[in-house]
């Protein structure tokens, strides 16, 4: 019989109840049993892997002690090899003083990382084509400053956000800051990357928004996010960090459904158009489903004899892409339009499914005759997923 269906091993015979019984050892009685001692162990897992487990195991909510790190898409995992594969043990915290930010990063207790007790990032290969892992960790202090009088390109009394990064410096780990707003468009990073960055300098001269600085320069370096900080109601005076961020959103990838993207090109910035397609301006998305849509309005000189006004959503630079839904047009057959109307045109959302980190482009051309055609507008993109 050996197991009973519930991992009881069961005996079928029992040598005292023979003996008070006057049974005799029998060979017959003997190979029954030990037959049944032979299934009962042929039925459990051997421990240098001689036998092939055949169902399921429950393990009633017991933990697998000494796992090995997994090589196979097929082995389980223990908690380090799950642990490299993700952002694990991170903390940031930001502090002022004498109106320098120190952003610092700390384990997820808020100490500082020890080789017991690493921080672990795993980062992309620094090579575009190529798509593997590195897990490196840090166990010592990292910290990097924002001088005072680096704006990162923000504005007196405005909300705006940092993303705090790390570079992988080809084994040396750096703090990395971008303040993504700028006047006419929102560039957050994906959530890990290819980037290079610009030494912070430590002379309050880090000013722009949308350039990634770190404590010393880094070129096209993989990249992880790991941080965004929020100031709700920013700084009374830019560059001058008087007050540490409201919010800090630790691992707060770019990659979250309802990211928004946008850039503007103002009325006072019209790109002037010629009779082939240009890119009055464009968006970069990371991998994700967007919605985007596109507001482009010309400005016409009176004398200016108009044939056809034409705007499109493309993936290919000075190229309209005539999907539907993606190209949008306006004939007039050589009127002059410019004294009397403001032509504008609108491309609802289109859903674009991306692959990989991409560059959007606002299309535009004109077919006209006289003085010059320009436009602007807005290309905005919301992710859905």
């Amino acid at each position: 019989m050996a197991f009973n269906g519930s991992g009881l091993f069961v005996r079928i015979y029992n040598w005292v109840a023979d003996r008070n019984a006057n049974i005799k050892i029998r060979a017959d009685r003997m190979d029954a049993e030990m037959d049944g001692m032979a299934d009962g162990l042929s039925n459990c897992i051997t421990r240098d892997g001689q036998s092939t487990v055949t169902q399921p195991i429950p393990f009633n909510d017991k933990r697998l002690t000494g796992v090995g790190d997994a090589t196979d898409v097929a082995d389980a995992v223990n908690l380090r090899s799950a642990n490299a594969r993700y952002l694990s043990n991170v903390g940031i915290s930001a502090a002022v003083g004498s109106n320098a930010l120190t952003i610092t990063l700390t384990d997820a207790t808020g100490s500082t990382p020890t080789a017991t007790a690493p921080v672990v990032i795993p980062f992309r290969s620094a090579t575009a084509s190529t798509g593997t892992i590195v897990n490196r960790e840090v166990s010592s202090s990292l910290a990097l400053v924002v001088s005072s009088g680096s704006t990162l390109g923000t504005v007196n009394s405005t909300p705006f956000s940092l993303y705090v990064v790390a570079f992988d410096d080809a084994g040396t780990i750096r703090l990395g800051v971008i303040q993504p707003v700028s006047t006419t468009s929102d560039t957050r990073p994906a959530s890990k990357g290819i980037a290079s960055a610009t030494s912070e300098g430590g002379s309050g001269g880090a000013d722009s928004a949308q350039v990634y600085y770190a404590g010393a320069a880094v070129t096209a370096k993989a990249y992880q996010v790991l941080a965004r900080l929020d100031w709700t109601s920013g700084l009374a005076t830019a560059g001058a960090w008087s007050a540490a961020p409201s919010v800090i959103d630790v691992s707060s990838e770019a990659g979250a459904t309802g990211d928004y993207v946008e850039s503007v090109i103002p009325v006072g910035s019209a790109v002037t158009l010629s009779g082939s397609t240009g890119n009055p301006t464009s968006i970069s998305l990371p991998a994700g489903e967007w919605d985007v849509n596109l507001n482009a309005t010309f400005s016409v000189n009176a004398a200016t004899t108009v044939t056809s006004l034409n705007v499109g959503i493309s993936t290919t630079a000075s190229t309209f892409d005539t999907s539907n839904g993606r190209f949008a047009s306006i004939y007039y057959g050589g009127a002059t339009v410019g004294a009397t109307i403001v032509p504008t045109l609108h491309i609802a959302p289109v859903k674009l499914v991306l692959t990989s980190t991409t560059t959007v482009y606002f299309c535009a051309s004109s077919s006209f005759a006289g003085p010059s055609v320009a436009a602007y507008g807005v290309i905005r993109a919301r992710r859905i997923r």
